[in-house]
């Protein structure tokens, strides 16, 4: 049993232990709590796609008041009129999100924290729906069968029921397909683009669910207190989820509850002590919690939790399964027949031409070496021909068919120039996520234990390709650990767990020692060996004349030369591109 299951068992039975035995007081303040909790875990669950708001207590101000509303002027179960609720704030959530998806950065948190407060505004300003200011009373409590549910026993376990359910479905899906994704998302969007990954798409509808949740706690909040009005929704409150995610660590659920733990605490013992100090002292509270946010910032900067978590956990191996099929079991196409065509391709940033009339052909089984000085327009025919580059004349072509819906298909993968890993999973998760195209588990199945098969296959696949690149032994290391040679085959075999057509390498060679450099010419001869077609970007000449079946030329975003490697190193254009360097610098 990991960590966080033990932590949530300590949870439930401190809350059941509270609820049952412990004094009324106790139990309000718990019930309070478990709302708040809601709160900093939708805020965990946007930032698991590398997103921040300032402004997400507005949503939960939309789920208090369209819940409220609903259920006092038609008459619904207040049940019903908490689903209504986190559908209000959903859409709401995609309407800003759609809007908003291409900000990134200050720019998004800005925009977040413009429209919390323009939503605050308007419970203010629809004061004869919403009460205006002064509020609105008067909310029907939850009820089962008859019995009132607004007393703070029973609130405190619908709450805190509420909250644990959300905490178990987020740490269902971190390990899952969706959880990888998310991950990529966050630290590696270029990576995970280029995995099948819709980076947009998937920030969008965590925007949406964040909302949703964050919804659910205002639903909770106003028919629980059975009073609401705008200010615990405004900045302040916003403020306040935020830093229940950040104390206890934004990226980690069990941390929400311990923040969530930390910051009502905090609150309680101030409100009892402050005022028995002074009068004024109470004006003395923001400045605490200032304290706090410091503390944790220079302590803590990933979070109380996962300090905890990284101290304590152990990491459990994944279950084995039958390996994915790959399209070596597809009936392959006449050796050497055509399989990327590059026609004409032409590339300009501004004023200056990276790539003019570029057109080469590459054939099932090839390796091709794509070569050439510094500024020859390599890195970007590689990013136009990996789908990166988009923007550019002529076309791209892979068996016949747009590049675009090649990439779609799978037909495409590629390592990086600089590696790209997620640095805080683990290197059989890194490689999983290389099958992102070719599986389909989405976040129910996940939040409902119904991907085991997949994910099992999906580990077995993953497995056999670090056993491919030598590194099967180190699959349950994080990748932080990692030398950058090690990193580099990891790349290879997230890209082979892709099964591709066509694997495209960005200069692997790239800062490796001469016995890592040794065991990457092995590798690729070994995949030559096995089918696969390989378009290779190398500075080191060495490797791209003993690998390359055939050599692509660049200079000044021109094709120079394309033929066999014995026949470029006598090219002259070839050698007058490198400074007349002769044959060593070829």
């Amino acid at each position: 049993m990991g960590i966080e299951a033990r932590g949530l068992l300590v949870v439930a039975a401190l809350v059941a232990l509270v609820s049952v035995a412990g004094a009324e007081f106790h139990a309000s303040v718990l019930a309070t709590m478990g709302i708040y909790a809601l709160l900093g875990l939708s805020l965990v669950i946007l930032a698991l796609s590398g997103q921040v708001s300032l402004g997400h207590a507005a949503f939960m101000g939309l789920g208090a008041y369209a819940s409220a509303l609903l259920v006092a002027r038609t008459g619904l179960h207040p049940a019903a009129g908490l689903i209504a609720g986190l559908g209000v704030s959903g859409a709401a959530a995609w309407l800003i999100g759609s809007a908003t998806s291409s900000l990134r950065g200050h720019f998004l948190a800005l925009t977040t924290l413009a429209w919390g407060i323009a939503l605050a505004v308007c419970f203010r300003a629809a004061a004869d729906w919403t009460g205006g200011a002064s509020g609105l009373a008067g909310i029907a409590p939850f009820t089962l069968f008859g019995q009132s549910l607004s007393a703070p026993r029973p609130m405190a376990l619908l709450s805190w029921g509420c909250a644990l359910l959300v905490v178990f479905a987020i740490l269902r899906v971190q390990r899952s397909r969706t959880g990888r994704a998310l991950g990529a998302v966050r630290q590696q969007e270029v990576m995970a683009e280029s995995f099948g990954i819709s980076v947009s798409g998937v920030r969008l509808w965590t925007f949406v669910v964040s909302a949703m949740v964050a919804g659910w706690a205002g639903g909770l909040y106003a028919h629980y207190l059975g009073f609401i009005s705008p200010s615990p929704f405004d900045l302040s409150g916003s403020i306040k989820g935020l830093m229940i995610a950040v104390v206890g660590g934004e990226l980690s659920a069990m941390g929400a509850l311990a923040g969530t733990g930390i910051v009502e605490g905090l609150n309680w013992v101030l409100q009892a002590v402050l005022p028995a100090v002074s009068s004024t002292a109470s004006s003395l509270e923001p400045l605490f919690y200032g304290v706090l946010i410091i503390a944790v910032m220079l302590f803590f900067p990933e979070g109380l939790w996962t300090r905890l978590d990284r101290a304590l956990a152990t990491r459990g191996t994944r279950p084995g399964g039958v390996a994915l099929p790959s399209r070596a079991g597809a009936a392959p196409g006449e050796a050497g027949e055509p399989l990327l065509d590059v026609e004409a391709v032409g590339v300009a940033f501004g004023g200056v031409k990276a790539l003019s009339d570029v057109s080469f052909r590459l054939h099932r089984g090839e390796v091709l070496g794509l070569i050439g000085p510094n500024g020859a327009g390599k890195s970007t025919c590689f990013d136009v021909i990996s789908g990166v580059n988009a923007r550019h004349a002529g076309r791209v072509r892979l068996r016949g068919e747009p590049l675009a819906q090649a990439r779609a298909a799978g037909g495409l993968a590629r390592s990086f120039q600089h590696t790209r890993l997620l640095e805080d999973r683990t290197v059989l998760d890194n490689v999983m996520l290389g099958a992102f195209r070719r599986t389909r588990s989405g976040v129910l199945a996940a939040v409902f234990g119904r991907d085991a098969k997949d994910e099992a296959r999906v580990a077995a696949s993953a497995r056999d390709c670090l056993a491919r690149v030598g590194l099967d032994a180190h699959a349950q290391r994080l990748v932080e650990t990692l030398s950058l040679g090690e990193r580099r085959l990891v790349e290879v075999a997230r890209a082979l767990m892709a099964d591709p057509e066509v694997l495209l390498l960005d200069e692997p060679a790239a800062g490796l020692r001469r016995a890592d450099r040794e065991r990457l010419v092995a590798l690729i001869r070994a995949l030559r060996a096995q089918g696969c077609t390989i378009v290779l970007v190398e500075h080191d000449m060495d490797i791209v004349m003993a690998l390359a079946t055939r050599v692509v030329v660049l200079d000044r975003g021109r094709l120079i030369a394309d033929a066999a490697p014995a026949a470029v190193r006598r090219d002259p254009r070839v050698i007058e591109a490198y400074l007349g360097m002769g044959d060593e610098a070829c």
